[in-house]
């Protein structure tokens, strides 16, 4: 098996925490610096992470509050200046696989793939953190909701 490694970025009211992780949900390395209160600063230290990180990865993953459709972010949750940050096209000249998703619904999953709702059919996951959010898996997958906002 290849080993991948893919930079995860966790965007929270309080931190950002990224790492690198592989294919089988191994976390090599993670840190986290304080989120900051505006866009401007707040994208520079998500390019600076993506500068520092690129090359060393297979692809990108974003998790952030709010609504997500695609890979834009609508309105931000605890952090209103996300919204309309499309990480995609800020970062389609990487050429690397990129996704974003809303934390609730990452923890959630997450928690399918390798955690306490592992082979578990239908559940769910609350989050607390500076906000409240969560996911919800139905007969085994995420359930998205209409207009992408479930959980």
């Amino acid at each position: 098996m290849t080993n991948h490694k893919y930079l995860s970025i966790d965007i929270g009211g309080t931190n950002i925490k990224y790492g690198l992780i592989n294919q089988t949900g191994q976390i090599s390395f993670k840190a986290k610096l304080a989120t900051p209160d505006q866009k401007e600063p707040f994208l520079a230290a998500i390019d600076q992470l993506i500068t520092d990180y690129t090359p060393k990865v297979n692809g990108i993953a974003f998790c952030a509050p709010g609504k997500i459709e695609a890979t834009t972010i609508r309105f931000g949750g605890a952090l209103p200046f996300l919204d309309g940050i499309d990480f995609a096209k800020r970062y389609r000249h990487l050429a690397l696989p990129l996704t974003v998703i809303n934390d609730g619904k990452a923890a959630a999953l997450a928690e399918s793939w390798l955690g306490n709702l592992k082979d578990i059919k239908n559940g769910a996951a609350i989050i607390l953190g500076t906000g409240v959010g969560g996911g919800i898996i139905i007969n085994g997958q995420l359930l998205a909701g209409s207009h992408f906002q479930a959980g």
